[in-house]
């Protein structure tokens, strides 16, 4: 799927996971860099009782997104035992789940937790970058935009040691 460009993939979905406060700084970078290449980018808001129904169809859906992407901005904490994603959801429907990953190219793009594919094995284009910083947020959106590489060799296991992380 990268690299990612305005012409392909002109409308984007952002959407963050993530409570944290630097949510929206991270938000903010990420939308602000697409902007700047071109991209018109919505931002995710969580449906509601009388949103829920508006994108009621596959076709729609597509029609109004050339691409998803998911920033997860789920951090690590020695007081937290799990940093796993929480989606929301109203009765298992809604579209901060990804069940378009098949039919929208689908992006996720991690800067805190290395082992978000556990959750979404369903998404096959994951980025790792670590951490929130401003210089990796940069650095990688150069990287899906194809400008630079990407390099080196994951110090974790990115798959968890599954099988279906993998295809």
């Amino acid at each position: 799927m990268l690299p990612i460009n305005s012409k392909k993939h002109k409308c984007i979905l952002l959407e963050i996971l993530g409570d944290f406060e630097s949510n929206d700084r991270v938000y903010n970078q990420f939308e602000s860099l697409l902007i700047k290449e071109g991209f018109e980018v919505t931002k995710y808001i969580p449906e509601t009782m009388e949103t829920i129904f508006d994108e009621d169809s596959v076709e729609r859906f597509r029609a109004k997104y050339d691409l998803v992407m998911y920033i997860g901005n789920i951090e690590n904490a020695s007081n937290k035992t799990v940093s796993r994603i929480h989606w929301h959801t109203l009765f298992g429907a809604g579209n901060n789940l990804p069940w378009f990953a098949k039919e929208i190219p689908t992006l996720f793009i991690s800067v805190g937790n290395p082992y978000h594919l556990l959750d979404v094995p369903m998404i096959k284009t994951y980025i790792n970058g670590y951490c929130h910083s401003p210089y990796v947020i940069e650095s990688v959106v150069e990287k899906i935009m194809g400008r630079s590489e990407f390099k080196g060799t994951s110090p974790i296991d990115p798959f968890c040691g599954l099988w279906d992380t993998k295809l």
